[in-house]
């Protein structure tokens, strides 16, 4: 049987820190990824039991890669068009009330502890011996159910953590659901098929609603539920494209969305498909829209860069970008064309559980150093295993080269204890048109963000 090993806060209680602390320990590291409804059914019930909608109208967006653009971009187009809009995603990057925004408000400490306490005595008032036990995430996302609903917002979009079927945020009826690109990614959760997975990500679907499909390449399961359904249908490449609504991917030499236009191309059709009309700088807007740890650029020459990408379609991704950014072509990690000159290299870290050759491969071609640090916490992959993965990337690249082109491709790998070593390493002797790309989890792009802070906070306090 279940046992809390922690006290709640004291009510009335505003310290954010410690509210997170015991939602992280309330209930030991086992439960922190439970997949199903039923616990947070329950104490949702008891806080609202009459049912009450979150907004008029209710986005869910789903998908492996892709989420959190197009969920920014659908709030974004809402709040152009004079629409008040609550938004909510996960995980967050430096602070958690990153996870719900209010008309382009993060959410205070104190409405999140207030929030938190309601969920408390709910989950309390629900009784049984384990008292409802809640998931970290569970929690939280009631929490914010609680705090959308309150708010008087036109528009909700809420953005899936993982799978879909079994997510806190299926709690919810939507009346539009976006899917976007689907790739292998949680397979011990999700299923180890691209059909499997689709069919968790196609659970937030309801029948005869809307949807928008973000990707031309969607698994049949998804295809199948839409048509079972009935749901009323845009899907990229056959009714709408970034072309269509004016949009770009950015090219040296060329501006265009910082974000991966299929996908604010995915929020346009979206926005259109709930009946609103797009605001007239929509264009604009959206080539602007950034998200931190998304293809942000921390310094522009030498590049700098970060990106969250902790999957092999997402890294895939990032490797189209860098060379859409740097004029590099696919089979070189040296500027062609004259467009730019010097090196790509890489600071990488990861969590265990992924496949981290997949990680590595789509950006060989490109990268020519590798800086290889641990993550803390039990998901982390040691730096030996690291090392053998990169290792083992690299011969199956040399492999696929052929003997000819093999012999001329050695990247350099360096294994560092920390990430303040490895990007003392890899900042080294870095020049104007060098770039340097830090990726493969959420921590990575947390640690680079708080790193390079420290960093600019000593220049400017030596100078």
């Amino acid at each position: 049987m279940t046992q809390e090993i922690a006290e709640s806060p004291v009510p009335g209680s505003r310290d954010l820190p410690a509210w997170l602390a015991y939602l992280e320990n309330m209930l030991g590291p086992e439960f922190s990824m439970r997949p199903g409804l039923e616990r947070s059914a329950l104490v949702w019930q008891q806080l609202n039991p009459d049912d009450q909608r979150l907004a008029r109208q209710i986005v869910i967006v789903a998908g492996t890669n892709g989420k959190g653009s197009t969920a920014a971009a659908i709030a974004e187009l809402g709040r152009a068009s004079g629409l008040r809009v609550g938004v909510y995603g996960s995980p967050h990057v430096l602070r958690f009330n990153e996870r719900c925004r209010i008309d382009g408000v993060e959410v205070s400490d104190a409405a999140f502890c207030a929030a938190f306490e309601r969920v408390e005595a709910a989950r309390r008032q629900c009784g049984g011996p384990a008292v409802a036990p809640l998931s970290y995430y569970e929690f939280t996302t009631l929490a914010v159910f609680a705090l959308l609903r309150d708010a008087a917002v036109d528009l909700v979009v809420l953005e899936v953590g993982l799978g879909g079927r079994l997510d806190t945020v299926n709690l919810i009826d939507a009346d539009l659901a976006v899917i976007t690109r689907i790739g292998l990614d949680h397979q011990a959760v999700l299923g180890d098929t691209l059909d499997a997975i689709g069919a968790e990500k196609a659970g937030v679907l309801r029948s005869e609603a809307l949807c928008v499909l973000g990707s031309r390449d969607m698994p049949n399961s998804v295809l199948t539920r839409v048509q079972d359904l009935r749901n009323e249908v845009r899907i990229y490449g056959e009714h709408f494209d970034e072309h269509r609504y004016g949009l770009t991917d950015v090219s040296p030499g060329h501006s265009g969305t910082r974000l991966p236009a299929a996908n604010l191309a995915a929020a346009c059709a979206t926005f259109e498909l709930l009946g609103h009309q797009l605001p007239r700088n929509h264009v604009q807007l959206l080539d602007s829209l950034t998200l931190p740890g998304r293809l942000q650029i921390l310094q522009s020459d030498p590049i700098i860069c970060i990106d969250a990408a902790h999957n092999a379609q997402a890294a895939v991704y990032l490797a189209e970008w860098l060379e859409r950014q740097t004029g590099r072509q696919a089979g070189s990690s040296q500027a062609t064309q004259g467009e730019k000159t010097g090196e790509i290299r890489a600071i990488f870290s990861c969590f265990a559980d992924k496949s981290i050759e997949a990680l590595i491969l789509p950006m060989l071609h490109l990268v020519s150093r590798w800086y290889l640090f641990p993550l803390q916490g039990a998901r982390a992959a040691a730096l030996p295993r690291l090392r053998q993965a990169a290792d083992t990337a690299i011969a199956t690249a040399r492999k696929d080269r052929g003997a000819g082109e093999a012999s001329a491709f050695v990247p350099s790998i360096e294994a560092h204890e920390s990430l303040v070593t490895a990007l003392e390493a890899a900042t080294d002797g870095l020049r104007p048109g060098d770039c340097l790309v830090a990726f493969g989890s959420f921590q990575v792009v947390e640690a680079m963000l708080l790193q390079w802070q420290r960093r600019s906070d000593n220049n400017l306090n030596a100078s």
